[in-house]
């Protein structure tokens, strides 16, 4: 498995070298809403949008992390009271079971 995955790692670097030569052509990019211009190879674009992709990815990754922890131990709290509940309501069970088989005894 690690074989393939510096294949994959060497391929990917590869083909992202070959991407940043054959690219080198000045591109400008207009933000509108900001009033920003941006004047880059476009390489150098493209890996950063890569780079913005990837951290946003990330963070709504770790978002989405926080939230199944949080759930998890909620579900885990909420099982542990229903664990208790049930516990108490066999102790019960045993105790009326255990009341009927002396009143049957007794009455035998």
């Amino acid at each position: 498995m690690q074989v393939i995955k510096w294949i994959f790692i060497i391929l990917a670097a590869v083909v992202l070298v070959s991407f940043s030569i054959e690219n080198k052509e000045i591109i400008k990019v207009i933000i509108p809403l900001y009033l920003y211009e941006v004047s880059a190879p476009s390489y150098m674009i493209f890996f950063g949008l890569v780079i913005i992709g990837i951290i946003m990815g990330g963070s709504l990754s770790f978002m989405y992390r926080i939230l199944d922890i949080t759930s998890s131990r909620r579900l885990k709290k909420r099982i542990k009271v229903l664990e208790d509940e049930l516990s108490a309501m066999k102790a019960e069970r045993k105790i009326i079971d255990s009341v009927k088989t002396e009143e049957n005894e007794y009455k035998s």
